[in-house]
């Protein structure tokens, strides 16, 4: 990681788990954990120079190769994850570069920071990958990126259509989800197209 000199300690106060790091504490992980290995990259805490609550982007790229310059951070050959490669949020401090500090000023609730993360996955494939014309979408799943897709979906004008087979899961659902999310809990109408979630980009083995 950068030197001490341009890089900010956290005081972790939330972290939120992942499918993936339930994935690599519960089974067994065919890549490599550093060791000691100290999983969360959905972090809010107190930023130990500002006394301000703050996120932080997990994602920690070289900054000076071609993909970098041009933003694409998650293509760095470089790259390197809070959480996967480097010290995660379930430790009582994080340090992280200064730019993958966010501040969290406008958060009644400083603990939903730390839906950031899949939020901003989920932001990122609504725009990129749902450039057809508006009209129906299916979600199959009801997940944290499911969930957090469906409402990124229907902001941007989606019919949005999810299937939830857990009936306890859908229940909860039904008090936090847009009216314009249909959930369903069979199957998807014939006619609506499906969306898969994935992983998030950084989620490589």
């Amino acid at each position: 990681m950068s030197s001490a000199r341009d890089t900010t300690l956290v005081e972790t106060r939330f972290t939120g788990l992942c499918g993936s790091d339930v994935a690599k504490l519960n089974h067994p992980w065919q890549g490599q954990l550093p060791e000691p290995w100290y999983p969360g990259h959905e972090i809010v805490g107190v930023d130990t120079e500002t006394g301000e609550w703050v996120a932080i982007d997990p994602l920690v790229s070289c900054r000076s190769c071609h993909y970098c310059d041009r933003g694409h951070v998650h293509l760095c050959p470089r790259l390197q994850r809070i959480g996967w490669d480097l010290p995660g949020g379930l430790a009582s401090c994080v340090r992280a570069p200064h730019d993958s500090i966010i501040p969290l000023r406008h958060l009644h609730d400083p603990a939903h920071g730390v839906l950031a993360d899949p939020m901003a996955v989920a932001l990122h494939g609504v725009r990129c990958g749902l450039r057809v014309p508006m009209r129906r979408l299916g979600i199959i799943g009801g997940g944290v990126l499911a969930v957090c897709t469906a409402i990124c979906a229907a902001e941007a004008g989606w019919d949005v259509h999810m299937l939830v087979r857990e009936p306890s899961r859908s229940h909860q659902l039904r008090y936090v989800l847009d009216q314009h999310i249909t959930l369903h809990s069979a199957e998807l109408p014939s006619w609506t197209p499906r969306l898969v979630t994935a992983a998030p980009p950084y989620a490589r083995r």
